[in-house]
């Protein structure tokens, strides 16, 4: 029996059937709720980023164009098969639960190519827009969700989980099993929704979000702040600008991380200082801070900065300090291609390697891939620094570039002692980032046909 046209033009706008690559990854970002409450989370980005490239590649088969992927990609292609090549080596002895933690970590990477590869072959001004939208839309889900969870937290004073339907679904055993084997996994299955965390000694609730943990909440904030912000300034919308980007800051400073607060002003403050640097406000203002900071220094000591911050979680600050150094001492004994997975001593809670992805990235790949991992963001801060001049008014920049700069520059600096290849949202929208600065230059080519 065939389909009528009311039942094709019916099917073709469900997400995911017959929809365009584009217009499935808007809906991939804002059913992040859905992902969330399902609990496949821990694949559902990895499954879509296949099912994108697949119809790409469909696509361009039917109109007879080649595929296209920028030249710096293939720096992260590198990077993949590096770290690929150091698990091997080093598989014999290996216990089994750790190969897996570590291909799903080694996933992350390819999944970053791929969702790079997606942009390039499917990026134009409309569906930019279209994510810009998505970003806005996800950016205020997050922040209502952790706005509630806060005061609901306030409330009950304890931390609070949920299961999702799929750790309802899954048999005991199974269940039991990913519980003492794949922590990352279960919080999937079980995710959290106030995380216990100390402040200043006392007990404060942490909001989670629909992520794995509080500081990857807080990288997915900035980089959707930077977006929302993004989408409003070339749309010229005003309405509700401020109270969208408001509760969205508020959010970002409640997931009390420190690394993605401070990773996210300084990206700011860089990108402002880069674009008005020619202007004499700007130099003013400069001065001004400069004799500020003196002053500051001269009034209270850098020590008692350091401890505040470092007192503000002193728990994490120095469980941290400690995991690094024993990383570094057990990387430098493997200095080439490192130890290809990060083993879980019974006595740590985390596995060695952790908290740091440049640490992290040392110690499994050794000095080998540690170089191409950095050449590789080399590149990319490159390709969007020459961007720079693309769209602006009098040789500025534009608010995309702005937006993806500071996501950039906050996501590298974020990762000084976090993980980008075990959050999977906090990745896939760090890598659409990356995928927008590395074919943005696109754009301007097609106009230029246009």
């Amino acid at each position: 029996m065939r389909m009528t046209d009311s039942e094709k033009s019916f099917w073709k706008k469900i997400p995911f059937v017959k929809t365009p690559p584009a217009f499935d990854l808007f809906w991939t970002l804002i059913l992040v709720p859905l992902w969330w409450i399902l609990g496949i989370r821990f694949a559902v980005f990895h499954v879509l980023a296949i099912l994108m490239a697949a119809k790409t590649i469909q696509r361009k088969k039917q109109r007879r164009e080649k595929c296209s992927f920028p030249s710096e990609g293939w720096w992260l292609l590198a990077f993949a098969g590096i770290y690929f090549l150091s698990l091997l080596i080093n598989l014999s002895g290996t216990p089994s639960s750790r190969v897996l933690a570590s291909l799903n970590n080694f996933s992350f990477w390819i999944l970053g190519w791929v969702i790079i590869w997606i942009i390039a072959n499917n990026i134009t001004q409309k569906n930019v827009t279209c994510w810009l939208k998505a970003a806005r839309i996800l950016g205020l889900f997050t922040a209502v969700f952790v706005l509630i969870s806060m005061m609901y937290g306030l409330f009950i004073e304890r931390s609070f989980k949920i299961t999702s339907l799929l750790g309802v679904v899954l048999p005991d055993s199974l269940f039991q099993t990913i519980s003492e084997k794949a922590p990352l996994l279960k919080h999937s299955l079980v995710p959290r929704i106030i995380a216990p965390t100390l402040i200043f000694k006392k007990w404060v609730p942490r909001p989670v979000g629909f992520n794995v943990y509080g500081t990857a909440l807080g990288a997915t904030l900035f980089i959707l702040i930077a977006l929302t912000w993004a989408g409003y300034k070339q749309s010229g919308q005003k309405k509700g600008k401020a109270v969208v980007l408001f509760l969205q800051g508020a959010a970002l400073v409640l997931s009390f991380s420190r690394i993605a607060v401070l990773g996210f002003i300084l990206a700011a403050v860089l990108i402002f200082l880069v674009i008005h640097l020619r202007k004499r406000t700007v130099h003013i203002c400069f001065a001004c801070f400069c004799l500020a900071l003196i002053v500051f220094v001269a009034v209270i000591s850098p020590q008692k900065v350091y401890k505040t911050v470092s007192d503000f979680r002193k728990g994490s600050t120095s469980f941290r300090i400690q995991l690094y150094g024993m990383t570094l001492e057990k990387a430098l004994k493997k200095p080439i291609l490192g130890y290809g997975y990060k083993p879980r001593p019974e006595d740590l809670p985390v596995p060695v390697g952790s908290h740091s992805m440049y640490v992290g990235i040392l110690y499994k790949t050794g000095f080998a891939g540690s170089a191409v991992f950095l050449f590789f963001w080399a590149v990319v801060i490159r390709r969007w620094w020459l961007d720079r001049t693309l769209y602006g008014r009098d040789k500025h920049p534009g608010p995309l570039w702005s937006a993806t700069g500071t996501a950039l520059i906050g996501g590298l600096f974020w990762m000084l002692t976090e993980d980008l290849d075990a959050p999977p949202l906090t990745a896939f929208l760090f890598f659409l980032v990356v995928g927008i600065i590395l074919s943005r230059h696109v754009l301007k080519e097609v106009s230029k046909e246009k």
